[in-house]
């Protein structure tokens, strides 16, 4: 995850004073409010922003997350799909797979989230997001 982390506190440098960068996992969120959040699963992320950040990664951890968010993080362990994922098959069999497929990715899947003293969530997300393409 280094590589990921760095390139976040390079543009953090870049982009405000004081910031703070906080690296949780889905069974210790820990006391988190609001902020950007940055889940991480191998060398594939997802970045977004939340007034209730302990709320939003809780659902993430529970794979119950945006559909763009889930994609995003699949497409790089599409790869090391169980034998019979995408094969023929019952629709509730196949859903059953792919919830244990993001519910093992989300558990081991780090989580970031940052703060910066003189930026609001939003205008962060915008300026880190850019700032990590």
């Amino acid at each position: 995850m280094g590589g990921i982390e760095d390139k976040v506190e390079k543009c953090l440098q870049g982009l405000c004073g004081e910031f703070i960068i906080r690296r949780v996992n889905c069974k210790d969120l820990g006391d988190i409010d609001h902020g950007v959040y940055i889940v991480i699963s191998g060398s594939d992320y997802v970045i977004g922003y939340s007034r209730d950040l302990k709320r939003r990664l809780r659902m993430y951890c529970l794979g119950q997350l945006d559909l763009r968010g889930v994609i995003r993080l699949l497409m790089g362990r599409l790869d090391n799909l169980p034998p019979g994922m995408l094969g023929k098959g019952d629709v509730i069999g196949r859903r059953s797979n792919l919830s244990k497929l993001i519910n093992d990715m989300m558990s081991n899947a780090q989580v970031l989230t940052v703060k910066c003293a003189s930026m609001v969530d939003k205008e962060l997300y915008i300026k880190l997001r850019d700032c990590l393409k």
